[in-house]
C-alpha cells in the first residue's frame, strides 16, 4: 500500500517531465557543442575550396593571356617588289595576293602545330575598316599604306553575287605599299553579347591603326 501511494503521489509524477527536460536540454547542448566545430570546419572548408577555385581561375586566365599573345604575334615579310611598268594599283592587288597566300601557309602551320582548328582552303581579305573613306583610299595610288581585315577560311558559302560569307580564322593584314612590306597579326574576336571570355588581349600596334586612311 505504501508503494502505491508513493506511485500516485502528485511529487513523484510532476518530477518525471521535470527530469525529462533537464535530459533533453543537456542533450541539446551537447549536440551544440558538438555542431558548432563541424560548422566552423564546413565553412573553413568552404572558404579553402572558393581560394583554390579562384586560383585556378587566375591561372586559366593566365594560360589564355599568354597563348592569346603568342597566337597574335606580328609576322612581317617582304613582298615582291613593283615589276617593271607595273602600275601601282595592280602592284597593290599582287601585294594583297601574295599577303592573303602567305596568311594561308601561316594558318596552315598554325594547324600543324596544334594551335589552330580546322582544314584551311585559303584567305579572304577585305579593306578595313569598311567605310567609304577607306574604298576610296583603296583606288587611290598615292595612299601610302592599307589594313585589311582577312580570314584563313575553313568554308565559304557564295551568298550573291556582292557577298560571300566566309568561315574561318580572323587575322589582320596591314600592307606598306610603296616599301612592298607586310605585316599580319591573328586576331582573338571579343565575346559578343552574353557571351564571356576569360581574358582579351589587343591587336599588338603594329597590325592596327596605320597611317593614312586605312
Amino acid at each position: 500500500m505504501h508503494e502505491l501511494r508513493r506511485r500516485h503521489d502528485p511529487r513523484f509524477t510532476k518530477g518525471v517531465p521535470r527530469r525529462r527536460l533537464l535530459y533533453a536540454g543537456l542533450a541539446i547542448l551537447v549536440l551544440a557543442a558538438v555542431a558548432l566545430p563541424v560548422v566552423g570546419g564546413l565553412r573553413d572548408e568552404a572558404a579553402d575550396e572558393r581560394g583554390r577555385a579562384a586560383e585556378r581561375q587566375a591561372q586559366l586566365r593566365e594560360a589564355e593571356r599568354a597563348r592569346q599573345v603568342r597566337d597574335a604575334r606580328p609576322v612581317r615579310v617582304d613582298g615582291p617588289p613593283p615589276a617593271a611598268g607595273e602600275e601601282p594599283l595592280e602592284h597593290r592587288a599582287r601585294l594583297l595576293g601574295f599577303g592573303e597566300a602567305k596568311i594561308t601557309e601561316d594558318a596552315r602551320e598554325r594547324v600543324a602545330a596544334g594551335t589552330l582548328d580546322g582544314d584551311i582552303q585559303g584567305t579572304q581579305c577585305d579593306v578595313f575598316p569598311a567605310t567609304e573613306g577607306r574604298r576610296a583610299a583603296e583606288q587611290d595610288p598615292a595612299t601610302p599604306v592599307g589594313r585589311y581585315d582577312c580570314v584563313a577560311f575553313v568554308s565559304k558559302l557564295e551568298a550573291n553575287q556582292q557577298r560571300t560569307a566566309v568561315f574561318g580564322h580572323p587575322f589582320w593584314l596591314v600592307i606598306d605599299y610603296k616599301r612592298s612590306k607586310l605585316v599580319w597579326c591573328k586576331v582573338t574576336p571579343r565575346a559578343g553579347e552574353g557571351g564571356s571570355v576569360l581574358v582579351s588581349v589587343p591587336v599588338p600596334e603594329p597590325c592596327r591603326d596605320p597611317a593614312g586612311p586605312g
